[in-house]
């Protein structure tokens, strides 16, 4: 993968003259994606049938100092060649295995993200698992040993992973291979794929007209196409009390900046399912996959939409919940994270149109999504939460300038910088970097907040300090480490003298930042639960 130092340094030259554009030159890192696609699968936005729209979407997102490049690899009989990059519709990497090569080395090693958008072997329905890997099925090109290995090895080098297919064995050529891949989503029929009619099909066409959701006019299998999304359950990974008051959040994937939880989807007439980790954890090959006992989790869940009472184009079908989207973090075991979905119709121009076409909190939660699935995934080099670039660069803005002049100590200062990551990344991001740095400088008090602030059935702690004035407390304690060295590259500037930054510099600043916070927030803990028990003991 991508080495992040040639990413994350930066020399500021004598044509900056102002303190507040100092920032402006920090280099933004790149999240480098590779789709992967079959034939079947355009890749040209307005083809109906393909995921363009979600390519061009990509390629114009900025998060914060993360851009997202994206290249198109098409899994064809053609012979591989690397066509260099190219705009929409253009695919770079023709006839492409997973164990590819060119001069510059393995073509997955240029990548952070590998998103794997399968189709073959068809669309038959037929109940015969040996088309999955014949050769002979047209279009199909079975995954080798080497390129399983290839891409075993990338994943476990910390290489991110995004893949789906939909009903029956769409994608299975590609999925069924993939390590943990391959276990969090069914790919197969003897995995119990759901069909792609029938009433065990998982039908999620919304009704939409007075006659649909009276059960009396039918909903037809365009409905797919409309502005009108499914309604998603998130699954809250999160659950905190301050007080009395008790706090869900969802999964990174599924947090938006401003509008909240993630709550709807395309919506499609037959879509594919996900495996539930108990399911997982119960056959041993499967669960030998993730290292450590460590599972997958699923994040969302969907709902059939029964007919009857209401009418489906494709008749009958039973309403129940099913698993949508799974996520699985192998950072913590030494490997990359992946994320499965039901089916590409959440991703295709023909399901996104419509959506796009009418804008408004529903597109702007979806298309979120995307990005998320990107950023969440991508190696840890690159990933959001090591943006260290961003934080540095908050000293030059103006509200941080003026609240750092003053050097307050009310946790004032880290409270600006939450709310100024947030808007960028979202609270839950903001959240799950705040834990990442607490687990590495605190260990003892990571665990506390993990059996404090994951678990569903936690005790309610009166005397707990809020999680917002830990985050606080964190953010600010990063910020004032790194504000000498700030002063620093402001005096170069001034004396329009050149200064280097590095990333470790600031990394290794913030870590020893935020240690010391946390310790003189716990001094401060402790002194106030003895007050508690002086107030309340005594009794």
């Amino acid at each position: 993968m991508p080495a992040e130092s040639t990413d994350l340094s930066v020399t500021l030259f004598r044509d900056i003259t102002r303190r507040d554009l100092i920032f402006a030159p920090f280099r933004r890192s790149t999240i480098k994606v590779l789709f992967v696609v079959d034939t079947n699968i355009a890749v040209v936005k307005g083809a109906g049938f393909g995921v363009g729209r979600v390519i061009e979407l990509l390629r114009g997102t900025v998060v914060g100092c993360n851009d997202i490049a994206v290249d198109v690899a098409s899994r064809d009989t053609l012979s591989f060649a690397d066509q260099g990059p190219g705009g929409d519709g253009h695919v770079r990497y023709p006839g492409f295995r997973f164990d590819a090569g060119t001069d510059a080395g393995l073509v997955v090693d240029q990548y952070h993200v590998v998103a794997i958008f399968g189709f073959k072997p068809n669309n038959s329905g037929l109940l015969d698992d040996s088309l999955i890997d014949d050769p002979n099925v047209a279009g199909v090109v079975p995954m080798s040993t080497s390129e399983v290995n290839t891409i075993t090895t990338w994943m476990n080098a910390g290489g991110g992973i995004f893949a789906t297919g939909d009903h029956h064995f769409l994608g299975a050529t590609m999925g069924h291979r993939i390590p943990r891949v391959r276990s969090m989503r069914r790919w197969t029929n003897a995995d119990g794929v759901p069909p792609i009619g029938g009433p065990a099909r998982l039908d999620t066409n919304q009704p939409v007209s007075p006659g649909q959701l009276a059960g009396t006019d039918m909903i037809p299998n365009e409905a797919e196409r409309d502005a009108r999304p499914q309604p998603i359950e998130w699954v809250a990974v999160e659950h905190y009390t301050n007080g009395l008051w008790r706090t869900r959040r969802p999964h990174p994937v599924l947090c938006h900046p401003q509008h909240g939880p993630i709550d709807v989807m395309p919506d499609h007439p037959h879509e594919g399912l996900c495996v539930p980790p108990a399911e997982i954890a119960a056959n041993p090959d499967r669960a030998a996959e993730f290292p450590n006992g460590s599972l997958p989790q699923i994040i969302a869940y969907g709902q059939v939409v029964p007919d009857p009472p209401f009418q489906h184009a494709k008749n009958d079908v039973f309403g129940h919940r099913f698993e949508m989207v799974s996520a699985y973090d192998g950072r913590p075991h030494g490997a990359g994270r992946i994320v499965v979905d039901s089916t590409w119709h959440h991703w295709m121009d023909l399901n996104l149109d419509g959506l796009a076409t009418a804008g408004g909190t529903d597109w702007a939660k979806i298309s979120r999504y995307f990005i998320n699935v990107v950023t969440w995934t991508a190696s840890a080099g690159v990933a959001r939460e090591r943006c260290w670039w961003e934080i540095f660069a908050a000293h030059f803005h103006g509200p941080f300038i003026e609240e750092m002049g003053e050097r307050r100590r009310d946790f004032f200062v880290g409270g600006l910088l939450h709310d100024h990551l947030a808007a960028m990344h979202g609270p839950c991001t903001v959240r799950e970097f705040v834990f990442g740095l607490i687990c590495e400088v605190h260990p003892i008090l990571c665990e506390g907040l993990v059996e404090r602030f994951r678990l569903p059935d936690a005790p309610v702690c009166l005397s707990c300090p809020p999680i917002e004035l830990i985050e606080r407390v964190v953010l600010d304690g990063v910020l004032r480490s790194t504000a000498d060295l700030a002063e620093s590259v402001a005096a170069s500037v001034e004396r329009r003298e050149p200064i280097e930054v590095h990333v470790e510099q600031i990394r290794e600043m913030a870590m020893a930042g935020a240690a010391d916070a946390l310790k003189e927030f716990s001094d401060h803990a402790i002194t106030s639960a003895r007050r508690v028990i002086e107030m309340f003991g005594a009794q």
